[in-house]
């Protein structure tokens, strides 16, 4: 009967044993990715990812140049998931926020463990601008703003100036040009 209980004992041990060590091996790898590739100045960046349970997560924005840009920390949740934002200046460059491909470093401390992925924040679109009149005249202006990568057109006439043609927008790369005929 002493040998049944030291087996029975033996065996209830190496099933708790191999039970704890299975529950371990489920802990989520570390994973990290964003909600775009491609990102406008002002936008919003979306980090996600996965890691140990209620694991503390720390998240850099390195620029291009390597230069740290931004950091953050946040803690996962009880199932591995974690999510923090970032947002980019809405008027670039400045500061360590410049255009061009920017990688994202997550350490986990729980995992001691780094994961990395990418993304790229594009310069918007050049916008040229210029008003020609018939016949030629300085009481016509235009202003043109940029504001989420859409461009705004303004034309102003002087008082008593009247348009009699507006002629035609057209499009050519990143130009476009609008053809007016005034009196």
């Amino acid at each position: 009967m002493n040998n049944v209980y030291k087996t029975a004992s033996l065996l209830a041990f190496l099933t708790l044993l191999t039970v704890t060590l299975f529950i371990s091996s489920l802990s989520l790898a570390l994973t990290v990715q964003t909600d775009k590739d491609t990102y406008q100045q002002g936008e919003t960046i979306v980090v996600t990812g996965t890691t140990s349970a209620n694991s503390m997560v720390t998240i850099k924005l390195l620029n291009p140049e390597g230069t740290l840009a931004a950091i953050g920390q946040v803690q996962a949740d009880s199932t591995g998931s974690y999510s923090y934002e970032f947002v980019l200046p809405s008027s670039m460059p400045t500061g360590n926020f410049i255009y061009g491909t920017y990688t994202v470093e997550v350490y986990s401390v729980e995992e001691d463990a780094v994961e990395t992925t990418t993304f790229t924040v594009e310069a918007p679109p050049a916008v040229y601008a210029w008003v020609e009149t018939t016949p030629s005249s300085s009481d016509v202006s235009i202003e043109v703003e940029v504001s989420d990568g859409t461009a705004t057109a303004t034309v102003t006439f002087a008082q008593g100036l009247n348009v009699t043609d507006w002629g035609s927008v057209t499009q050519s790369d990143d130009q476009f040009i609008v053809d007016v005929d005034v009196y």
